[in-house]
């Protein structure tokens, strides 16, 4: 017995909320009852019995007087009462009354009352109180598990990847005649570091160079308009962890609830965002999503070039003599004073470059259901 007290005290002093029984010896001093949760001796109820501080929702409720027709107790006049550590209490009249009626919200609310429930609970069975504004009782399950009924549906999240790339829609001129030539003019031999000098030549008289030693980067062509769009390429949504509400009710009613033989695992529920009453534990359930994924914008960049060589009719502005250069880089050029562009060879050819498409947006859960659950 002193070891017995000790654990109780122990218990008393953690921090569980929820002990489940599974026999008498679970439960020192006092029993286990049917639903799996302690009773201790309590004159003030009618069963003589009261489920311990640590009952979940039942917590500080009397135990429901059981059928004397089936327990086994006295019946009235012939004892003086319950008999702690009996299974039932001796009263099947009309006026029996109940004080097992309370919201499992508020533990702590007085069940001293006789006002009793509008039905009986049966033996074995304790009263499951529904909060005003919630509806119950259901138990959360997923698909593929036992539901007689579907009372609700939803899933915790939903999922789907998506893609998203830029396509480039360029118009290529038919021909190079009227491309523009640019000469840049560095001062290695291989067209890299500082750019000396950047001319854009035309038919008109030009000086460049001065006699230095440059090598000559050629480009020819121009910016070609083009058209560019992001792609979106969007997998299938997908719903996570999806659950069933099922239908939990066993047919009776009490004051405030109904009636249960098991409330570990029974839930209430309610539309939208909700807090659960003390005592349980909240999931939110989605009914549906709202697709907002999308791509950011696209830019595009589509200059045309043109191959072959290009001729500077003469050097030095009215000197006889040409110099022929090859689009690209050519080293050692001794000087390039100036010339008229002659007409460009080779078929023009594009290069599209495409910047931005970038995954936005994000699939939004929607329509919550508050399900609020025993442990």
């Amino acid at each position: 017995m002193a070891m017995a007290s000790v654990v109780l005290a122990l218990a008393s002093c953690g921090n569980a909320e929820v002990f489940a029984c599974s026999d008498d010896s679970s439960c020192p001093d006092g029993r286990c009852e049917p639903i799996g949760y302690c009773s201790f001796p309590a004159s003030d109820c009618e069963s003589g019995w009261r489920y311990g501080g640590f009952s979940g929702p039942f917590s500080g409720q009397c135990v429901m007087p059981m059928d004397a027709a089936t327990s086994g107790s006295p019946t009235e006049g012939e004892g003086s009462g319950p008999t702690p550590g009996s299974s039932s209490s001796a009263s099947t009249s009309a006026d029996s009354t109940s004080t097992s009626g309370v919201d499992p919200s508020d533990p702590s609310s007085d069940d001293s009352d006789d006002s009793g429930p509008s039905t009986m609970c049966g033996a074995g069975q304790a009263c499951f109180g529904i909060p005003e504004g919630w509806s119950g009782p259901v138990n959360l399950t997923a698909p593929g598990e036992p539901c007689a009924s579907v009372v609700a549906e939803g899933a915790l999240g939903y999922d789907g990847g998506w893609e998203c790339e830029c396509s480039c829609d360029a118009s290529v001129e038919d021909s190079c005649e009227g491309a523009s030539v640019q000469l840049e003019l560095f001062e290695d031999n291989n067209c890299e570091g500082p750019v000396a000098l950047a001319v854009e030549l035309t038919s008109s008289c030009q000086s460049f160079g001065d006699g230095e030693l440059y090598s000559i980067l050629v480009t020819v062509g121009g910016d070609a308009p083009c058209t560019s769009n992001p792609v979106l390429d969007p997998s299938p949504v997908e719903p996570v962890d999806p659950r069933l509400l099922c239908d939990a009710f066993e047919g009776s009613t009490c004051d405030g609830g109904v009636c249960t033989s098991n409330a570990v695992g029974l839930c209430i529920h309610a539309e939208g965002e909700l807090e659960c009453p003390d005592g349980f534990e909240r999931t939110l359930l989605y009914a549906d999503y709202e697709d907002a994924r999308d791509c950011s914008g696209c830019e595009c960049e589509a200059p045309f070039q043109c191959s072959g060589s290009y001729t500077l009719a003469n050097q030095g502005c009215g000197e006889s003599g040409s110099l022929t250069l090859q689009a690209g880089c050519t080293g050692f050029l001794t000087s390039v004073l100036g010339g008229e562009a002659a007409s460009i060879e080779g078929p023009p050819s594009v290069d599209c470059s495409t910047r931005g498409g970038f995954p936005v947006g994000e699939l939004a859960p929607t329509e919550p259901r508050t399900v609020c659950c025993t442990p």
